[in-house]
């Protein structure tokens, strides 16, 4: 089995090399990762700067290049001039804090994972723990590493429909601690933005952004709530943006025919 491993928090971040780690032993490694970290970039590609890439260090006896680009591009050059032939697998993480919700939209790990299903490829992204060396982190990363090498396995005999791939997020806990696995939905969480005004030292001033959990869905089928008390949580995401269940109700409506009339 040959698999293609990339994140966003860089090429030398403890959840992918804890990963690469674990899934040696499976088949070929080539892990292709951002030169420095890229949370929240989503879906972002570069277009108007060259990408370079440079080999890396992530485990031992696994092939790694460090690449300038975003995550996007990191799959999109593993896949088409970096892989020794065709790539089974792609794997995206382990990201150092989980990807919930909305998270998926902005989050780079997420979104390379959707790289990966666009191309072809069986693809998911699996996140853990509170964030880059938070209390908890090292536990988490453990235990999703084992689960990433299981899970692994079980794709490659359930093989998902076409245009979806997985988010999966693995609760900081010790792996025997783990509750079970859930199949969840993407949970509702809305964030206010923090955008603070600031002064550089010749004066200018600048705006530092942040952001704070305003509100959370405690549903029993969402994946916040999965995670809350102890599983680990799957959701299947569709590569298809469109909103088929709305297509009916607006095809209800007159717009065509009003927007005749206009013209």
């Amino acid at each position: 089995m040959r698999i293609l491993l990339t994140n966003d928090d860089g090429v030398n971040a403890r959840g992918l090399m804890a990963l690469a780690e674990r899934l040696r032993p499976l088949g070929e490694l080539l892990v292709v990762a951002p030169e420095r970290p890229q949370s929240a970039t989503s879906h972002s590609a570069t277009l108007h700067k060259p990408i370079r890439v440079q080999p890396a260090q992530v485990a031992e006896g696994v092939t790694a290049y460090a690449c300038s680009g975003t995550p996007s591009d990191c799959v999109a050059l593993g896949l088409a001039n970096l892989a020794c032939g065709p790539v089974d697998l792609l794997a995206a993480g382990i990201n150092h804090g989980v990807n919930l919700g909305i998270d998926v939209t902005y989050s780079g790990t997420v979104m390379a994972a959707l790289e990966g299903c666009l191309k072809g490829v069986l693809s998911f992204a699996i996140s853990t723990g509170a964030g880059e060396g938070k209390t908890g982190d090292e536990l988490g990363l453990a235990a999703a590493a084992e689960f990433a090498a299981w899970l692994c396995g079980w794709l490659q005999e359930h093989r998902l429909p076409e245009g979806i791939f997985l988010n999966v997020n693995v609760p900081p806990l010790p792996l025997e601690e783990i509750c079970g696995l859930r199949f969840t939905r993407l949970g509702r969480r809305r964030y206010e933005d923090t955008l603070e005004r600031r002064v550089d030292p010749w004066g200018r001033p600048y705006f530092w952004r942040g952001e704070l959990l305003a509100s959370r869905e405690e549903a029993a089928d969402s994946d916040e709530y999965a995670v809350k008390q102890g599983f680990i949580s799957v959701s299947p995401l569709s590569s298809d943006l469109t909103a088929t269940a709305a297509l009916a109700e607006l095809n209800k409506w007159d717009l065509p025919q009003q927007w005749a009339q206009k013209r």
